[in-house]
C-alpha cells in the first residue's frame, strides 16, 4: 500500500510540474482589475454590482482575493450595466457587501496599458524623444513601490427585524462584519489579515448563549516579510493556495521560486461545532503551488499533504489538488479534489486511497452569445455557521449541491438572455433520482424604459419532496446609478410525498440600494410572506463602509 501512495504521489506531482510548465511559456501580467460588491444572495445566484460592466462577459469568472491571491469563486451567467448574475464554484461563503473582483485580459493591441499588475520595466530602446525616461526615475519607483502600506477592509452593519414580532422573533438580529487587510503595515515587513463578525439573536431562547457563541473568527492572522520571498504567518488564516481546506489555526511559512510557492502549516483546526480554537484537532502539512497570469488567463495549480490527528493520535491523511486554468481561450476549467490515504474509524487503521471529496466545472463559451457549462460536485456536506437563508433556500441547497449539473446560456440580442440547467443526482439507496429544473430569462436595461427585468421556474423533486418555485424581479438604477430600487415576487409550491402536506407561500419584497460614495453604500430590503392565512413581515438593513488606501509610504 505505501508503494500505491507514493506512485500516486509522483503522478500527481508530474502532473502538477507538466500544467506548470505549459502556463510559464504563456506567462504575462497584462490584468486589469474590477473591483464588485455582492449586492443580493439568494439559493442559487449570488448578484454582484460593478460600476459598471462593460468589460464584462456571461461566463467570465469573478474571484476573491486572500493574501492578494485570486481564488476563481463566481461564474457570470447575466449581465445589466452595471450588475451581475452569478453562480457559485468551489467553497466560498458570500454575504452582502463582500468585495469581489474581476480580472479582464486585454487585447493584444500595441498601446500602453497602465492598469496592469505587471511590475515598472525599462524601455531597452530609447529614441531622441524619449529622452524624459530615466533609469533613476525607474529606481525610485521600484523603492516607493517596495515599502508601500496597502489597507483594504469594510465595515458592514446589518439589522435583521420581523414586524410581527420585533424583540421575540428567531429572526431579529443585529450583525456587526469587520474584514480588514493591511499589507505591509506603516511600510514596515508585517502584514495583516482579519475577518471577524458578531451577531446578537434577540429572542428569548437565547437566554445563557454566551459572547463566544455569537462572535465568530473566520481570519486573524498576522505575517512577516522574511525576505523578498519568504513569508510566515501565525494566526487563523485560510492559505489562498489551498483554499477548500478552510481555515487553519497556527503557524503557516511560503515561499515563492518564480512562478512556484511552497510551504508548511503546522497547528490545528477550528472546531467542527462552533468554529472555536480546539488545540486537540493537530494538523501539519506541506504544499507546493504554481500561479500565473497567460495570454489566455489565469491559471493556478497548487497540491498538499495533510496530516490530522485528534489528541496526537493520527486520524487522517490526505492529499489536496486544486487546479483552475483555461484550456482554450473559450475553454475554462476548475477541479478540487481531498483523496484520503489514511483513516482511523472505530480505532482500526485503514490504509486506502479514496476520493472523499471532488468538484469540476467546465466552462465553454461557444461564441459571445452562447456558452455551455457542466459541473460535477460531491463535496461534503457545507456548515453554516452563519446564514440568512429561508427554509426552502437552504432545502434546495441541500438537495441540489452534490451531482451533475448541466447549464446552457444565450444571449439572443442586446437586451435579452436566457439560462437553462439541469441538475441530477443518483443515490443507491433510493431508486428516486433528485432532479432539479432551472430556467432564467433576463432582460437588462429596456430602452426607454430602462428597467431590468427576469423571470424564473425552479423544478425540484427528491425522494420525500417535490415542489415549484416561481420568481420575478424588476429593478431600475436611477441619480446616474446611485441608488437602485428593485422589487421581487416568489410563488412557492412544494409537498411532502410521504404525508402529501402541502405548502403554498406568496414571497413580495422591495430593495433599496444606496450607493453613497465610493465606498458607501446602504441596503434596505423589506419582505413579507404569505403562507397558510399566515402573513409575516421582515426587514433587513445594511449599512457598509469600505476601507482602500494605495498611498505609497516610504521610510
Amino acid at each position: 500500500m505505501e508503494k500505491n501512495n507514493c506512485i500516486y504521489k509522483r503522478i500527481l506531482f508530474l502532473l502538477l510540474v507538466l500544467i506548470s510548465f505549459q502556463a510559464s511559456i504563456n506567462a504575462q501580467t497584462n490584468i486589469k482589475i474590477l473591483d464588485g460588491t455582492v449586492s443580493y444572495v439568494n439559493a442559487k445566484s449570488i448578484y454582484v454590482k460593478f460600476y459598471s460592466t462593460k468589460e464584462l462577459h456571461v461566463g467570465d469568472t469573478l474571484y476573491t482575493y486572500q493574501n492578494e491571491k485570486p481564488i476563481p469563486s463566481l461564474v457570470i451567467t447575466r449581465l445589466s450595466s452595471i450588475s451581475s448574475v452569478c453562480e457559485l464554484i468551489g467553497n466560498a461563503q458570500f454575504k452582502i457587501g463582500d468585495p469581489v473582483k474581476g480580472m479582464i485580459v486585454p487585447s493584444p493591441i500595441p498601446t500602453i496599458i497602465k492598469d496592469t499588475l505587471q511590475k515598472p520595466t525599462i524601455k531597452q530602446n530609447i529614441t531622441e524623444s524619449d529622452t524624459s525616461i530615466k533609469v533613476t526615475n525607474t529606481d525610485k519607483v521600484k523603492e516607493i513601490k517596495k515599502n508601500k502600506s496597502l489597507i483594504n477592509g469594510r465595515l458592514s452593519v446589518s439589522m435583521l427585524g420581523d414586524f410581527n414580532q420585533p424583540f421575540n422573533s428567531k429572526s431579529t438580529r443585529t450583525r456587526v462584519s469587520n474584514s480588514l487587510n493591511i499589507g505591509n503595515i506603516n511600510g514596515s515587513k508585517f502584514s495583516l489579515e482579519s475577518y471577524i463578525n458578531y451577531t446578537h439573536n434577540y429572542s428569548k431562547d437565547q437566554i445563557g448563549v454566551g459572547f463566544f457563541d455569537e462572535f465568530k473568527l473566520y481570519t486573524l492572522a498576522l505575517g512577516y516579510q522574511l525576505s523578498k520571498n519568504k513569508q510566515i504567518w501565525i494566526g487563523r488564516r485560510i492559505n489562498p493556495n489551498i483554499s477548500n481546506m478552510g481555515a487553519h489555526d497556527g503557524i503557516q511559512y511560503e515561499q515563492k521560486l518564480g512562478l512556484f510557492s511552497y510551504g508548511i502549516l503546522v497547528g490545528s483546526k477550528p472546531n467542527l461545532y462552533d468554529y472555536g480554537y480546539n488545540i486537540k484537532l493537530e494538523q501539519a502539512g506541506a504544499f507546493l503551488a504554481h500561479n500565473a497570469n497567460t495570454k489566455k488567463g489565469y491559471i493556478q495549480t497548487s497540491i498538499a499533504f495533510i496530516e490530522q490527528r485528534y489528541s496526537w493520535k493520527v486520524d487522517r491523511r490526505f492529499t489536496y489538488f486544486q487546479h483552475s486554468s483555461p484550456i482554450t481561450k473559450n475553454i475554462n476549467f476548475f477541479i478540487s479534489a481531498e483523496l484520503d490515504l489514511f483513516k482511523r474509524i472505530h480505532e482500526e487503521n485503514i490504509n486506502s486511497v479514496n476520493f472523499t471529496s471532488l468538484y469540476a466545472n467546465v466552462r465553454y463559451r461557444i461564441s459571445k452569445k452562447m456558452s455551455i457549462q457542466s459541473s460535477y460536485d460531491n463535496r461534503r456536506n457545507i456548515i453554516y455557521y452563519e446564514t440568512y437563508k429561508t427554509i426552502i433556500d437552504k432545502l434546495i441547497d441541500q438537495e441540489t449541491r452534490q451531482g451533475l449539473r448541466l447549464q446552457y446560456s444565450y444571449n439572443v440580442f442586446r437586451y435579452l438572455s436566457m439560462n437553462a440547467s439541469a441538475f441530477f443526482r443518483f443515490e443507491g439507496k433510493n431508486d428516486i433520482p433528485t432532479k432539479n429544473y432551472l430556467f432564467n430569462i433576463y432582460m437588462n436595461n429596456i430602452p426607454k424604459l430602462h428597467v431590468t427585468l427576469s423571470a424564473s421556474t425552479n423544478y425540484l423533486k427528491t425522494d420525500y419532496i417535490q415542489g415549484m418555485i416561481y420568481s420575478g424581479r424588476i429593478s431600475k438604477d436611477v441619480f446616474k446609478s446611485k441608488l437602485n430600487v428593485e422589487l421581487n415576487y416568489r410563488k412557492i409550491n412544494y409537498m411532502y410525498l410521504s404525508s402529501e402536506t402541502k405548502t403554498n407561500e406568496d414571497v413580495i419584497g422591495a430593495n433599496l440600494s444606496f450607493q453613497l460614495s465610493r465606498l458607501s453604500s446602504v441596503l434596505i430590503d423589506v419582505e413579507s410572506t404569505f403562507a397558510n392565512h399566515d402573513a409575516n413581515y421582515r426587514y433587513y438593513i445594511t449599512v457598509l463602509q469600505r476601507f482602500k488606501n494605495s498611498k505609497k509610504i516610504k521610510k
